[in-house]
């Protein structure tokens, strides 16, 4: 079995959770590692590089650049959208996070990556994010249908909400103030029509 500790940092290594001590942590790494990638073939463990933190930086910038450029440049593509042609935004915009997403692989390496994108905290935001980028990717293969604009434009949306949800669980109390925040416009909102 391969390990995939060489694709991620040896430096930095997360804090301990509030319940975790080193002793749970190492045996609930080797575990998910069992699980995960027990069944990874030697030919495609050949086939990835040792990279050092240089690469890996370069690697992650370069993909993070790219994706966020496509996403920025799907901008100009505006003026289809109003005309009732959202595929060139909406495509653009997916490639672009797509290829932003593959950059964090670099940063963190895959398996580690991926523990943190399913972690509970962030399960339910990473399953919209993946499942909308999946669902918009085969609605831009398939042929026109009516609505077909306005569901791509509902799964553009979804995205940009699903990766602010995703990164607001890495701000402390993030989640908790966008919610209050939300509640206090809401209040105000029901307030004003009552008057």
């Amino acid at each position: 079995m391969w390990n995939y500790a060489r694709l991620s940092s040896t430096d930095v290594e997360e804090p301990l959770g509030f319940y975790e001590d080193e002793e749970s942590r190492a045996q609930r790494n080797a575990e998910e590692d069992a699980q995960a990638w027990g069944h990874c073939p030697n030919w495609f463990v050949n086939m990835i590089p040792e990279l050092s933190l240089q690469e890996r930086l370069l690697g992650c910038a370069t993909c993070m650049i790219c994706g966020y450029l496509l996403s920025i440049g799907s901008l100009l593509r505006m003026k289809d959208l109003m005309v009732g042609n959202p595929v060139p935004l909406v495509s653009t915009v997916t490639f672009g996070n797509i290829i932003s997403l593959c950059g964090t692989f670099f940063l963190a390496g895959p398996r580690s990556q991926l523990r943190r994108m399913f972690h509970a905290s962030r399960r339910n935001a990473s399953f919209m994010y993946l499942g909308s980028l999946s669902i918009t990717f085969a609605l831009l293969l398939m042929p026109r249908f009516l609505g077909r604009g306005l569901v791509l434009f509902v799964l553009l949306l979804s995205q940009y909400a699903s990766i602010s949800w995703y990164c607001l669980s890495y701000v402390p109390f993030g989640r908790e103030l966008l919610e209050k925040c939300f509640r206090l416009m809401m209040a105000s909102n029901s307030n004003d029509t009552e008057e």
